[in-house]
C-alpha cells in the first residue's frame, strides 16, 4: 500500500474516532491498560445532531443587546423568532413569512451551501506551533509537543498537530517559502507524519500555496508575468511570486504541491493569506494571461478564478482531507470548498490577543457550523498571561464551539493551565441561534443553551472586558427563561452552588475575567446540575440518564465516560424547600463481563452533601464508561433566622442606573433578593447589586431582602432613590451604554492615543477621544432636553494624505444633527441640538474622505441640559 493510500485509510479511522464519536485511540503511555467491554469504545466528543436539518434562529437582534446565544442539541427557546432550513437556505419567521436564499442574498454569501459534516462533523481540536514558535519550529519541538498532547489531551479529544510556518525550505534568494523543498530543521517530513500517526495524532501543515519565493520556480510555474515575460513581484502574504489562475501551469502547481504533502501523510492543511490572494486576483487582472469573459464583472471573475484554485487544492486531498482557509478573515468566496475558516490573525499572548479572539468568534458566530467551522485563532494560556485572561480565553473557545487549537509550548504549561485545556477540549457540536451579523460592541454575555438526555440548561459566560470589577444582573427574561420560576445557579470554574432564585442573579466579575454560570430550572425532585469533565457539563461525558424510584425516595441513574486518574464530579441540586432531599448513597453499577475477560478495576466513590446541593466524585484507574446510581432521601435543610441587612446605600451609575450596597447581618443568609418598587429583579449572593433601566423621572423604592436556601425570606431594608439629574451633566462623567470604534478604545479627557486633547492648536481639558468610524451610545431615559458639544479632528493624528470626517448625533435611531466634512487643522466647532424625549443618544463619527487609519476625532466638552437652565 502506498504512503498516500495508508494516509487515507488512517484518516478515515481518525475521523470516526475523534470527530464522529467512534472508537477511542489506545490508552495514553504510562496509563493502566483499559479493561472490560466498556473500555473498548469510549467516544470523545459527544453526539452530533442531524445535519442539514431545520434549526431555531434568532434574527431580530437589538444592537444594544449584550447577549450572544448558541445552542447544543435540540433546543427550544422563546428567544427564537424563526426557523432556518439550511438545505433550502430558507428562513421562516414565526408569522409564516419565508425569506428565500437567506444566506446567499440577505447575508451576502452567494456561494453558500451548508457545511458538509459527513466526514468532518466537528471542528479540529489539538495544537498549533505557529503562535509560540513562528518560523523557528523544528521536528524535535513538534514531537515534544506531540508526546505531551498524546499523554495529556488525547483522551480529551486533542488530536491535531498543526505544523506552522517554518517546515518548508528557503528560496535560493534567502528566507521565504519554497514548497518544493524542506527546511534542514525537519528532514524527512513523511517520517515525521508517521511518528505522529503512531501516537494516534493527526498531522497537519501550514502553507500559502498561491505564492512562492523561488525565482527559478517563478520562471516556469505559471505566475503573473510583466511585459517582456519577467515574473511580476506582487504583494501576497508569503513570497513575491503569485500564481496567475488563468495559466494551466498555475493549477497544476497547486495540485502538485498538495499531492506531495498529502502523499507524505498530512491530511489537514491551513492555507493562509486567502483574503490577500483574492485581493491580488482583483487587482492584477490586466496581467493575467486569460481574458475576463463577457458578462462577468471584475469582482465576479476574481472570485470564480479563486474558487478554481481552491478546487485544484481540494482535489488531491479528497473529501477526507480537512482544508482550513486562513486570513483575517478568510473570504466568503471560499464557501463550500473549505471545511474551516480562520477569522483572525495569530494572537499576541495577553489581553489584546484575547480581545481579538472575541471579535473573531463573535463576528464569525453566524457562519460557524452552518457554512464552515469558524476559527477565532489559537488559544493561548501560557505565562505570564494572568489567570483571569486565561480563564476568559478558555471559556470563549469552550462556549463558542469553534476550532480549538492550543498555541503554547505544551510541556511548559503548569497544571492549572493544563486543567483549563482539559475542561474545554474537545470542540463539540455547538451552532449559533443568532443567524445574523453581530456588529457593534463585544457581547459580554455568551449563553450556550443545552438540551441533552432530558436535561435543559444554560451555560452562561459573563465576561468583564473592563479594568474594574463589575457587578451585573443576569436576568432570566434576557435569557428567554421564565422569570417567575426559580432556577438553580452554579459557578462552574469555582465549583460553587450559588442558590435557587427567581428573576435573575447578580454576579461579581473581577476585572478582565469571567464567571461561568450553569442555570437550570428548579424541579420538585433532585436534578443533575453539573459535571466537571467539560464546560458543557454533560454533553461530552454523560451517556445516559434516567429517574427511578418513588417521589419520596428518588433515584438518578446514569452512565458517564471516565478518564483514568481524573476525578469526575457530579453536582446535584435539591428543590428549595424546608423539607427537601439529601444524598442517601451512591454506587457504581456493573455490566456483564464476557467469560474469560477480567473485570475492570473498581471505581472509587465519594459523596458530599451541602445545604441544597450534593456531589458524587468518581475516581477511575482506567479510561472507561461506567454506570452510577445516586439515591436520595428526605432531609431537613439547616435553617437559621434571617436578619435585616444594615446600612443600605444607593449611588447613581449613569442616568438610568444605580449601584446598591449593604452590610450583611452577622447571621448568615444564602443570598439577598433585590426588589424595585416591589417587583423582584434578581438575587445577589454577595453584598452589592447593579441596576439599569430605572426611570429617571420617578422615585423608586429599592428593597434588599435576605433569603435562605429553602426559598424563605426575611425582613428587608428599603431605600428610596431618584436619579439626581445634574444640570448641566457632562458625558465624560457617565458610562456609555456601549462604545465601538475602528481603532483603540474610547478615551476620557484625552485623545484616543492618550495625549492631551488638541484641535488646531487649542487645548481642551474635557472631552471624548475616539477614532472614526465610531459609535458612542448613552441611555438618557428621556431625562434631558438639549445636547451641546464641540467637535474636531485631533492634532495628534498624522494622516498620510487628505482625510475628512463627519460628526453626527442620533436619537432613538433617528438622525438629529450632522456636520459638514471636517478636515485636520480646522478649528474646533460647536453644535447644539434639542433631544427632548430621547432615550438612546448616539454620537457617531464616520470617514468622509481618505483612509480611516488616522482619523482621531474628539467630542469636546459634551454636555446635557434640562429645561429652564439651558445655556
Amino acid at each position: 500500500m502506498s504512503k498516500r493510500s495508508r494516509s487515507r485509510v488512517w484518516l478515515a479511522a481518525w475521523t470516526l474516532g475523534a470527530l464522529g464519536g467512534g472508537a477511542a485511540p489506545a490508552q495514553p503511555p504510562g496509563s493502566p491498560p483499559p479493561t472490560g467491554p466498556a473500555a473498548q469504545r469510549v467516544p470523545l466528543q459527544g453526539p452530533v445532531m442531524p445535519w442539514p436539518a431545520p434549526i431555531p434562529a434568532r434574527t431580530r437582534i437589538d444592537p444594544d443587546d449584550d447577549l450572544i446565544v448558541t445552542i447544543l442539541g435540540d433546543v427550544r427557546t422563546p428567544l427564537a423568532d424563526a426557523t432556518y432550513d439550511p438545505a433550502a437556505d430558507r428562513l421562516t419567521r414565526a408569522d409564516g413569512t419565508a425569506i428565500e436564499n437567506y444566506y446567499r442574498e440577505a447575508l451576502g454569501i452567494p456561494n453558500f451551501r451548508p457545511i458538509d459534516k459527513t466526514i468532518h462533523p466537528l471542528p479540529p481540536s489539538g495544537w498549533s506551533s505557529q503562535p509560540f514558535y513562528g518560523r523557528q519550529i523544528n521536528a524535535g519541538e513538534v514531537m515534544a509537543n506531540a508526546h505531551w498532547l498524546s499523554r495529556n489531551l488525547r483522551w480529551y479529544g486533542g488530536r491535531v498537530v498543526l505544523i506552522g510556518d517554518g517546515w518548508q525550505g528557503d528560496a535560493p534568494q534567502g528566507p521565504g517559502r519554497d514548497w518544493a523543498t524542506v527546511s534542514e530543521r525537519f528532514g524527512d517530513m513523511a517520517a515525521l507524519a508517521e511518528e505522529l500517526r503512531k501516537l494516534n495524532l493527526l498531522p497537519g501543515l501550514w502553507l500559502t500555496p498561491h505564492s512562492h519565493s523561488s525565482e527559478p520556480f517563478a520562471r516556469v510555474g505559471g505566475v503573473f508575468l510583466q511585459e517582456g515575460g519577467e515574473p511580476f513581484r506582487a504583494n501576497p502574504p508569503a513570497g513575491p511570486f503569485l500564481v496567475d489562475p488563468t495559466r494551466p501551469r498555475a493549477l497544476e502547481h497547486l495540485s502538485g504541491v498538495l499531492t506531495q504533502l498529502h502523499g507524505w501523510g498530512y491530511s489537514l492543511f491551513h492555507i493562509d493569506g486567502q483574503a490577500a490572494v483574492l485581493d491580488e486576483f482583483r487587482a492584477r487582472q490586466p496581467l493575467m494571461e486569460g481574458k475576463r469573459p463577457d458578462g462577468q464583472s471584475p469582482e465576479q471573475w476574481a472570485e470564480a478564478l479563486y474558487r478554481q484554485t481552491l478546487e485544484a487544492i481540494r482535489a488531491p486531498i479528497g473529501a477526507d482531507g480537512y482544508l482550513l482557509a486562513g486570513s483575517a478573515p478568510a473570504p466568503p468566496a471560499a464557501a463550500g470548498l473549505v471545511n474551516g475558516a480562520r477569522l483572525n490573525g495569530d494572537p499576541s499572548p495577553g489581553w489584546e490577543g484575547f480581545l481579538g479572539a472575541v471579535d473573531a468568534a463573535q463576528g464569525g458566530a453566524f457562519l460557524h457550523n452552518i457554512l464552515w467551522h469558524s476559527d477565532p485563532g489559537p488559544l493561548l494560556l501560557r505565562q505570564p498571561i494572568p489567570d483571569g485572561t486565561a480563564r476568559s480565553w478558555a471559556t470563549l473557545l469552550g462556549l463558542s464551539g469553534q476550532v480549538l487549537l492550543s498555541g503554547d509550548r505544551l510541556p511548559d504549561l503548569p497544571a492549572s493551565r493544563a486543567d483549563l485545556l482539559k475542561r474545554t477540549f474537545p470542540a463539540v457540536d455547538i451552532r449559533p441561534l443568532d443567524l445574523a451579523r453581530l456588529t457593534g460592541p463585544r457581547r459580554s454575555l455568551w449563553d450556550l443553551k443545552v438540551a441533552h438526555l432530558g436535561r435543559s440548561y444554560d451555560v452562561v459566560g459573563v465576561f468583564n472586558y473592563g479594568d474594574r470589577e463589575r457587578t451585573r444582573l443576569v436576568s432570566w427574561s434576557q435569557l428567554g427563561l421564565d422569570p417567575a420560576r426559580r432556577h438553580h445557579v452554579y459557578d462552574y470554574w469555582r465549583g460553587l452552588y450559588l442558590g435557587c432564585f427567581e428573576a435573575g442573579v447578580f454576579v461579581d466579575i473581577p476585572p478582565r475575567d469571567v464567571r461561568v454560570l450553569t442555570i437550570m430550572a428548579e424541579d420538585p425532585l433532585p436534578v443533575l446540575l453539573s459535571t466537571t469533565r467539560h464546560i458543557t457539563q454533560g454533553w461530552v461525558d454523560v451517556v445516559s440518564l434516567e429517574r427511578l424510584g418513588p417521589e419520596t425516595a428518588p433515584v438518578l441513574r446514569g452512565r458517564s465516560r471516565l478518564i483514568a486518574g481524573e476525578p469526575y464530579v457530579l453536582t446535584f441540586a435539591m428543590p428549595a424547600a424546608a423539607k427537601s432531599f439529601i444524598i442517601g448513597g451512591a454506587s457504581i453499577g456493573g455490566e456483564r463481563i464476557p467469560a474469560g475477560q477480567p473485570p475492570p478495576p473498581p471505581v472509587e466513590v465519594r459523596v458530599s452533601s451541602g445545604t441544597g446541593w450534593g456531589t458524587v466524585t468518581l475516581y477511575s484507574p482506567v479510561t472507561q464508561e461506567a454506570s452510577w446510581q445516586v439515591d436520595f432521601e428526605r432531609g431537613d435543610l439547616l435553617r437559621l433566622p434571617l436578619a435585616e441587612p444594615a446600612a443600605p446605600a444607593v449611588r447613581p451609575a449613569g442616568i438610568t442606573g444605580a449601584e446598591i450596597t449593604w452590610t450583611p447581618a452577622s447571621q448568615a443568609a444564602a443570598a439577598y433578593d433585590i426588589l424595585v418598587d416591589g417587583k423582584p429583579v434578581g438575587s445577589a449572593p454577595g453584598f452589592r447589586a447593579s441596576l439599569s433601566g430605572l426611570d429617571p423621572h420617578e422615585e423608586h423604592a429599592i428593597t434588599i431582602r435576605p433569603r435562605w436556601w429553602d426559598g424563605s425570606t426575611g425582613a428587608g431594608a428599603t431605600v428610596r432613590y431618584r436619579a439626581p439629574l445634574p444640570d448641566p451633566l457632562s458625558l465624560v462623567e457617565i458610562p456609555p451604554l456601549r462604545a465601538t470604534q475602528s481603532r483603540g478604545t474610547l478615551a476620557l479627557n484625552t485623545a484616543v492615543d492618550g495625549r492631551p486633547l488638541y484641535v488646531a492648536g487649542e487645548r481642551f481639558e474635557r472631552g471624548l477621544g475616539t477614532h472614526a468610524d465610531s459609535s458612542i451610545v448613552y441611555d438618557l431615559g428621556g431625562a434631558y432636553i438639549q445636547f451641546e458639544s464641540g467637535y474636531g479632528l485631533d492634532d495628534g493624528a498624522r494622516p498620510a494624505g487628505p482625510v475628512s470626517a463627519v460628526f453626527e448625533v442620533w436619537g432613538d435611531g433617528k438622525l438629529i444633527w450632522k456636520s459638514e466634512p471636517v478636515e485636520p487643522a480646522e478649528g474646533a466647532k460647536r453644535m447644539r441640538s434639542r433631544i427632548a424625549g430621547v432615550r438612546r443618544l448616539e454620537l457617531r463619527v464616520t470617514s468622509a474622505t481618505g483612509s480611516v487609519d488616522h482619523l482621531h476625532a474628539n467630542w469636546l466638552d459634551p454636555i446635557l441640559t434640562v429645561p429652564g437652565q439651558a445655556p
